[in-house]
């Protein structure tokens, strides 16, 4: 019994970090973990989405490397499989979203991804470090606030990273529940970006996070 007591702890001691892989939490409501960050209802409820035309704007910088932004895709219905906003300077790099609006490797949610655009350019061994949230508004009940979190060191070979299972398409389609109004839907995201060294130490994350973040 002791030995297998030893073993059990030595396993879950080996699992316990693993090098690039996100730590995520789960889709939540009304919820705000950004140590930096106003909580959740500050910039969002003063934020006049309906004065900023489609396309992906800046809603708050919080320090220079710190930034909440939004994309308002328009007319939902028509976007492509797969949908790239355009670029945007957060912390001196380039980065935009990726949208998959009928899901991604499956149809039941919708897919999001943050992604580095320059990434193809840059030599072997390039990397870029973000810590951020990826967020739905509710345009009826803006406390209603879902998102996923994530940190992730972004490569050459591993541009983009995010969530496929993202939020129900089915939801999504149902006007009443405020994530799609007059074929509008708002996808925020807070970006904390950093280049980072190859051995840096914040790159380790927890292994919980693998079922849920993931690149396309």
């Amino acid at each position: 019994l002791f030995q297998r007591q030893k073993a059990e702890k030595k396993m879950a001691k080996e699992d316990e970090t693993v090098e690039n892989v996100p730590a995520v939490k789960p889709v939540v409501e009304d919820e705000d973990s950004d140590d930096d960050a106003p909580d959740i209802g500050e910039e969002e409820l003063s934020y006049d989405d309906s004065a900023q035309e489609p396309g992906i704007y800046k809603v708050k910088e919080i320090t220079d490397n710190f930034v909440i932004i939004r994309w308002k895709v328009h007319p939902w219905s028509q976007q492509e499989r797969r949908t790239y906003s355009t670029n945007i300077e957060i912390g001196g790099f380039p980065w935009r979203l990726l949208l998959f609006p009928q899901g991604n490797q499956q149809d039941k949610d919708i897919s999001v991804y943050l992604d580095c655009p320059d990434a193809s350019t840059q030599r072997l061994g390039w990397n870029r470090y973000a810590e951020f949230r990826l967020g739905v508004v509710n345009q009826k009940e803006l406390r209603k606030f879902r998102f996923l979190e994530a940190r992730k060191r972004f490569t050459k070979q591993e541009p983009d990273w995010g969530f496929r299972l993202f939020l129900p398409i089915a939801k999504l389609e149902d006007e009443s529940a405020g994530y799609r109004v007059n074929d509008t839907v708002i996808i925020e995201a807070r970006v904390k970006s950093r280049r980072i060294s190859f051995l840096d130490g914040s790159t380790m994350d927890t292994i919980a996070a693998r079922r849920l973040a993931t690149s396309v």
